[in-house]
């Protein structure tokens, strides 16, 4: 992953500088936000790259706990994009994180084209109604446009007004899925999953289909200022597909998003909470800057099976650590993982999953500040 250096060395910076004057943003290296570096931004920018930044990164995927933070219901979040920046912002300045995850939900393309939605009060939405329950309803798909079609705006709105409020100084991420679980947001899981066996031409079908929406998506997302897209596709996992399904219709997919990000100047994140070290390793194949780490894989064995090559992000459990935790679990949990993966750089520490809702406030506050306390770096002046 050396090509990273250069793709996002003085270039990088640049594009972000310009960013910024696009924005009306100064890049002020001063900030209100984590104390411990003169910028985030540039920090976080360092442990992509493989370099050792000032300290570790920190980064949490907290938007159900930020949610109830600001007091809001989980489908005014879904549905307002002043109400999404509100919240992020609100829990970025709280736990002073590096890192804005604007994810909201999985569904947010996919009911433009035509699944029906359920929303809640105090947890995310799901799906009701697939789009594609008959081979014939391919016809009815059509890519959504970003500007106008269903929940996309409230996306791409939270984006340009995150990275306006953060004043250009945290890495702020957008979100797509990948292709193969694109299929199966479409088809359904029972569905697709059967497809894979009893109609391979569906499947493909569904793939080139999902995979073009994914490419309109990171384009916008990019274009609003989105530092990074987070690529997500736990469908794709161990737990429910082989290696023959996994190498011949979920990695290829993988790859071509990740070099369309790539060729936009975005940085790829991938996540697919894999629990087995050799699909991990066989996914590191499709050459993401940044790979997501779930609770189910020992930071120790990602980072010398691939921590040479990409930087790691994860991986503190959400559950066990944050939300049912003492803090000297949670200081244990940091200290383990910086220890495990921080050495050499290329490491942001992060929780393996989704923050939940209830989590006490005091843990992630704990995760914040063991982060300062165990993962300075030694680094010479710049």
């Amino acid at each position: 992953m050396k090509s990273g250096l250069k793709r996002y060395g003085a270039k990088r910076l640049k594009r972000l500088s310009e960013l910024s004057i696009k924005h009306g943003i100064a890049m002020n290296p001063w900030s209100e936000f984590n104390p411990a570096s003169l910028n985030p931004l540039e920090n976080m920018l360092a442990a992509v790259k493989m370099e050792e930044p000032e300290r570790t990164p920190v980064a949490t995927l907290e938007q159900e706990h930020a949610v109830k933070l600001v007091g809001a219901k989980y489908w005014e979040y879904a549905t307002n994009p002043k109400i999404v920046a509100k919240a992020q912002m609100h829990a970025i300045r709280k736990y002073k994180l590096d890192f804005a995850w604007i994810h909201i939900d999985d569904w947010i393309e996919y009911e433009a084209m035509g699944n029906k939605i359920r929303y809640f009060d105090a947890a995310v939405p799901t799906c009701e109604r697939y789009v594609v329950e008959e081979e014939s309803d391919l016809g009815r798909l059509k890519v959504p446009d970003p500007s106008r079609d269903g929940r996309i705006p409230v996306l791409i709105e939270a984006i340009k007004t995150i990275l306006k409020s953060s004043q250009g100084r945290i890495l702020v991420c957008g979100r797509v899925a990948s292709a193969f679980s694109g299929m199966l947001l479409l088809r359904g899981l029972e569905r697709g999953l059967k497809d894979l066996y009893v109609n391979p031409n569906l499947c493909e079908e569904l793939l080139k289909i999902s995979h073009e929406v994914a490419e309109t998506m990171v384009m916008a997302q990019i274009e609003a200022g989105a530092h990074a897209i987070w690529v997500g596709d736990c469908l794709a996992t161990s737990r429910l597909i082989p290696p023959r399904f996994h190498e011949l219709y979920a990695l290829p997919y993988q790859s071509k998003i990740i070099s369309f990000i790539k060729k936009l100047e975005g940085i790829p994140i991938l996540f697919t909470d894999e629990k087995k070290l050799e699909r991990l390793v066989k996914e590191s194949e499709s050459q993401p800057d940044v790979m997501g780490i779930g609770t189910g894989i020992k930071l120790e064995e990602a980072k010398k099976a691939i921590g040479g090559k990409i930087c790691l992000f994860g991986n503190i459990d959400p559950v066990h650590v944050l939300l049912q935790g003492s803090k000297e679990g949670v200081e244990e949990a940091v200290r383990s993982c910086i220890e495990a993966a921080a050495p050499g750089g290329g490491f942001i520490l992060a929780t393996g999953e989704c923050v939940c809702r209830d989590t006490p406030e005091a843990n992630i506050h704990e995760m914040v500040r063991k982060a300062e306390t165990y993962g300075r770096y030694q680094v010479e002046a710049r």
